[in-house]
């Protein structure tokens, strides 16, 4: 968020959860929160304009470009490439204050770019892609004398030309502590079911749209397909397994895959690494039709299932 001092700039290593919300959910979640955090939530109306070249020059670098505006002022952030594990964001961001809300990539460190990037030119390459536009509505959370967390609920839409998104989704950003304490305290508010773990940030749902705005791709041929590895590596494989998990759940919500086969893989992997981590396997004979197979994903014995897989590969 914009900061209030004019000369406050601000560079940190963002550690971040994520979860998409159905928004039929968002009523058990306020409660939930109520009952967790006496303190009433502050809210705020963001806007974003999101920005990159016409040879993507960000995106082939994992890199995000945005100027956010709240009650007149302005910042830019630039985050870099993410070095979390699926599932948890982690990533360097820079934040500076914009005094018009003009973009200006001069004013953001030199060494932050790939080498041999000429910023002058990278500055004239750069137009607005897409803009996002929602409500924060915010709880700053001590989860105990040493960990603290901030817990966000974003609600609006992605906008790239005449095609818009929704947003509706959970952030649990790790402000100080341990990774450890996050995941319980993740595990607690998915009791509440209609979260799911989603490690497609904003930027990138607003890059799809962009290209589907401006072509007839859809989002099978936008979406990234992990490779799969194969390795002796408990931890190496599960973080694996689980990032096309996440894969496949985007590509069967967007309907982009055969369903029957995109359903029996997504099973097949879950039994995987149930096998790693010693369960059982969440039940599902229940949801096997499609219909029904959206709920099982935001269910909180599946999503528990992924804490319990975060867990293991960030203490392994």
């Amino acid at each position: 968020m914009p900061q209030n001092n004019p000369n406050s700039n601000t560079n940190q290593l963002e550690t971040e959860l994520k979860f998409s919300l159905l928004p039929e959910s968002k009523k058990s979640f306020l409660t939930l929160m109520a009952s967790l955090i006496p303190s009433l939530p502050k809210s705020c109306q963001l806007s974003n304009t999101y920005y990159e070249t016409e040879d993507n020059f960000l995106r082939r670098h994992d890199m995000g470009l945005r100027v956010r505006g709240f009650n007149d002022e302005y910042e830019m952030t630039l985050k870099t490439a993410s070095v979390g594990m699926p599932g948890i964001a982690k990533r360097q961001e820079y934040n500076v204050h914009l005094v018009d809300g003009k973009l200006n990539i001069h004013l953001l460190p030199d060494n932050i770019w790939p080498n041999g990037t000429d910023c002058i030119e990278l500055q004239a390459l750069l137009k607005p892609q897409f803009t996002t536009n929602f409500l924060r509505t915010t709880w700053l959370v001590e989860l105990s004398s040493t960990t603290c967390v901030e817990v966000v609920l974003d609600e609006g839409a992605i906008t790239s030309n005449q095609l818009n998104e929704p947003i509706c989704e959970v952030e649990i950003e790790l402000k100080s502590g341990s990774l450890n304490e996050v995941l319980i305290f993740a595990l607690n508010i998915l009791k509440i079911n209609g979260l799911r773990i989603s490690d497609l940030s904003k930027a990138a749902r607003g890059h799809m749209l962009q290209l589907r705005s401006q072509s007839s791709l859809d989002a099978q041929q936008i979406l990234n397909a992990p490779k799969v590895i194969t390795s002796t590596n408990q931890k190496d494989k599960l973080a694996n397994l689980l990032q096309q998990l996440l894969y496949l759940e985007e590509c069967f919500l967007r309907n982009t895959l055969e369903i029957e086969k995109c359903i029996s893989d997504l099973l097949h992997l879950i039994d995987m690494i149930s096998e790693i981590l010693l369960v059982s396997p969440p039940a599902a004979e229940s949801h096997i039709k499609e219909y029904l197979f959206k709920n099982y994903l935001y269910s909180y014995p599946y999503n528990s299932l992924k804490i319990r897989a975060l867990k293991y590969i960030s203490t392994q």
